[in-house]
């Protein structure tokens, strides 16, 4: 068994009168860790059925052997498994106990149960951290785990001898869970022959960890182990907590969140909390976080969000009726028979909305196309832009109006025998009135004549999780339940790491390990389910390099 600190190695000592057994106590693969294995290979102790107490025994049949040793050799020996029986020993790596029983000797049958603990190879990891592994031969006959640096670019090399063959196997890393808090769970993540941060193939031979799960009430110790030639090592690795997503004045900034009641919070301590608990890396949270929330340069802090969809998530529950027949759903009389929109505070990108307005509003409010600047104030991007130097109209994340603009930019460029690839800003300005009179007074009945359903087709908290998607992971569509609840943070958070993971787990395939697309790329690949703007997965990966977990003296 094993515990937090080494490898306990539960063997039978005694000695008994049959050579010709073929069941050995000591060999290579009961004492793993002994610096010397070469001493076990000749070690002729047996085990047999049958217990009594090993000083009894020694004391009362040792003189009785039918071996030809001389009284000295026994009592020697006789001395040494007592010491070690009475003491329970800790055995260091280095120590030459093993070597202390001659080949050969045998007495009548008796043995008793001793523990011997060896000495193994701790490593911590913090959470959500990589490090790689490797073994290697630091002696003949000496196999041992060490842990592998990396280079200025971040790739692992097999160094000083390690061994470039595959001596993990396909379940190189077991849960330790003998002590009274030890985790349940495998606490980190572990992948071999994967595409790197430089989407190569890891070294064979080199092993990846990453710390996967943490939790204040208990202590995830996990064994790791390679085999080569026979022979075994074994290393313990603990995953601890970091301190700190990134230390950078950017990061710091990032650190600092105030919620809707105004209370202060950090951010890297709900994201390290909610990576241990649902073994998710803290710094892909922030990453997250810090692409969905926004940071107030005034209030030097980071605010909640609300966001409502007028060109996407609008059109995509119009006919859902469990919305339509719900309690929150906009009429041109009310918000909803539902509680009201709660007061909140500090929440970006848009206020709540507390009066019924048509979708055509937000268009004209929220963006430049119609008045620059607009109403609402700011870049006037939110939902399009018009591009100042040409008149012409961007629509980046939106497919539904860059269609539609499409559509009726090339029918203007046609009625003017102009090519749509040469930018033409007074066309340009035709095809944009264009489109405002569409949209607004034609398309789907005309978006100035649809109540928008800004309760209902709005995403919020800190990592802008859809209404919608909140009602498919558990959200109760009850009266007294609005959706804008979502943006307090115990509420928010568990439906949102709910989705993550069931996202992960169909992308990893359940895999719990080693996934078939390694870990930087199924993420990618949930994130961009998550949002399907082609860069959004990228933009995340981009600001992780800046989140990495570390303890506070930068370790």
């Amino acid at each position: 068994s094993i515990d937090e600190d080494s490898v306990v190695v539960k063997i039978r000592v005694g000695l008994i009168d049959n050579p010709g057994s073929n069941t050995p106590i000591l060999t290579e693969k009961s004492i793993v860790n002994n610096k010397n294995p070469n001493k076990l290979k000749n070690n002729k102790l047996k085990t047999v059925n049958g217990s009594k107490n090993i000083p009894e025994m020694l004391n009362k049949k040792m003189e009785h052997s039918r071996l030809k040793r001389t009284p000295r050799d026994s009592i020697e020996v006789r001395n040494k498994l007592m010491s070690l029986w009475k003491k329970q020993k800790t055995i260091e790596r280095d120590s030459p106990i093993f070597s202390c029983f001659p080949e050969s000797l045998w007495v009548e049958k008796f043995y008793e149960d001793a523990k011997v603990t060896v000495k193994n190879n701790e490593f911590k990891i913090l959470l959500g951290q990589t490090k790689y592994y490797q073994a290697r031969y630091k002696t003949a006959g000496v196999l041992t785990i060490e842990e592998v640096p990396v280079d200025e670019n971040g790739i692992p090399h097999l160094v000083n001898g390690g061994l470039a063959e595959d001596v993990w196997g396909s379940n190189p890393v077991t849960v330790i869970d003998t002590c009274n808090n030890c985790g349940k769970k495998m606490g980190v993540y572990w992948e071999k022959e994967k595409p790197m941060v430089n989407d190569s193939l890891l070294p064979t031979g080199l092993i990846r960890m990453v710390g996967k799960y943490w939790n204040p009430d208990s202590t995830y110790i996990d064994k790791l182990r390679a085999i080569s030639n026979n022979d075994t090592a074994l290393a313990t690795v603990k995953v601890v907590k970091p301190d700190l997503l990134g230390n950078s004045t950017f990061a710091t900034n990032w650190n600092n969140g105030i919620d809707v009641e105004s209370f202060d919070y950090s951010v890297d301590s709900v994201c390290i909390n909610l990576g241990g608990k649902y073994g998710f890396p803290p710094q892909y949270i922030k990453g997250q976080y810090s692409i969905e929330s926004v940071y107030d340069t005034e209030l030097r802090r980071v605010c909640p969000v609300f966001r409502y969809e007028p060109w996407s998530t609008q059109f995509d529950i119009q006919n859902n009726s469990s919305f339509k027949n719900g309690h929150f759903w906009v009429t041109w009389e009310s918000m909803g028979n539902g509680d009201p929109v709660p007061n909140h505070n500090n929440t970006k990108f848009m206020t709540y909305v507390i009066a019924p307005h048509s979708v055509w509003y937000f268009i004209n409010e929220y963006t430049n196309i119609v008045q620059n600047p607009p109403p609402y104030g700011g870049s006037g991007s939110l939902f399009g832009v018009k591009r100042i130097s040409d008149n012409k109209l961007i629509f980046a994340n939106y497919s539904l109006p860059r269609k539609e603009y499409k559509s009726i930019r090339n029918e203007v460029y046609q009625n003017l025998g102009l090519d749509p690839k040469n930018e033409n800003s007074g066309a340009n300005n035709t095809a944009r009135l264009e489109f405002i009179i569409i949209m607004s007074t034609e398309y789907s009945g005309g978006l100035d004549s649809i109540p928008a359903q800004t309760r209902v087709a709005s995403s919020f908290g800190p990592i802008q999780l859809l209404y919608g998607t909140a009602t498919d992971r558990g959200y109760p569509q009850e009266s007294n339940n609005p959706p804008e609840n979502l943006n307090v943070m115990n509420t928010f958070w568990p439906l949102a790491m709910n989705h993550l993971k069931i996202l992960l787990n169909r992308e990893s395939g359940n895999n719990i390990n080693n996934w078939p697309d390694g870990l930087e790329a199924t993420l990618k690949n949930i994130y961009h389910l998550w949002n399907t703007i082609e860069d959004y997965p990228d933009a995340i990966e981009r600001n992780i390099t800046k989140f990495l977990p570390m303890k506070s003296e930068g370790e």
